[in-house]
C-alpha cells in the first residue's frame, strides 16, 4: 500500500505523510512525515523517562520531519532520521535557577548521531549560539562551539561511563 500527500491535523499539529506499507502480518514501512506546529509539551508525554533522567522540562514549538524505514514492531532496528526546527522553545533544567528561553535552530538525528546547527537561546539575558554534534552513543564524542558576545569557545569531549576526556 502506498500514499502520497496524506494530510491530517491532530492535537493542533499539521501532518503530511508520504510512503509505503508492506506485509500486514509483519508490517514494514518506508514513511516520510512532515509535521508543523509540534507542541513540545505534548511530545514530552511520550518521553517522560528521558526527561526525568536528564532532569529537564521542555516547552514551545517546532516543525519536524521524520523518515522511518523498517519493521513497525522493531523500531530499534529501523533506519530512523529526524529533523526538528525549534521555534521559541524553552528548556528548564531542574537544578538551574533560570530557564534557557527563546531557543531556535535545527537539530538533526540519524542513527548514532545528533547534530545541532545555529541553535540559539537566551540564558540570564545573554544570547548563546551553538553548533555541534554528539556521535557514537556507546562511547559518546561531543563536539560543539558556543558563542556569545562575551564568550567564544570550542569543545571536544570523549565520554566513557562517568569519565570525561576533554580534548
Amino acid at each position: 500500500m502506498e500514499t502520497k500527500h496524506l494530510s491530517f491535523r491532530t492535537q493542533g499539529m499539521d501532518v503530511r505523510l508520504d510512503g509505503s506499507l508492506n506485509n500486514f502480518t509483519s508490517p514494514a514501512v518506508d514513511i516520510q512525515a512532515n509535521i508543523d506546529h509540534i507542541k513540545l509539551e505534548q511530545i514530552s508525554a511520550y518521553i517522560p523517562d528521558v526527561l526525568e533522567k536528564a532532569q529537564i522540562k521542555i516547552s514551545g514549538e517546532a516543525d519536524g520531519q521524520l523518515h522511518y524505514k523498517g519493521l513497525l514492531l522493531s523500531p530499534q532496528q529501523a533506519d530512523i532520521e529526524a529533523t526538528a526546527l525549534l521555534k521559541n522553545a524553552t528548556l528548564t533544567p531542574h537544578q538551574w535557577t533560570q530557564p534557557i528561553t527563546g531557543i531556535s535552530g535545527r537539530i538533526n538525528y540519524a542513527p548514532n548521531l545528533v547534530r545541532w546547527q545555529n541553535l540559539q537561546g537566551t540564558f540570564k539575558k545573554e544570547v548563546y549560539r551553538l553548533t555541534g554534534e554528539l556521535a557514537d552513543f556507546s562511547r559518546p564524542v561531543l563536539k560543539t562551539t558556543v558563542a556569545s558576545p562575551k564568550l567564544n569557545c570550542e569543545g571536544h569531549f570523549n565520554i566513557l561511563h562517568s569519565a570525561v576526556q576533554i580534548i
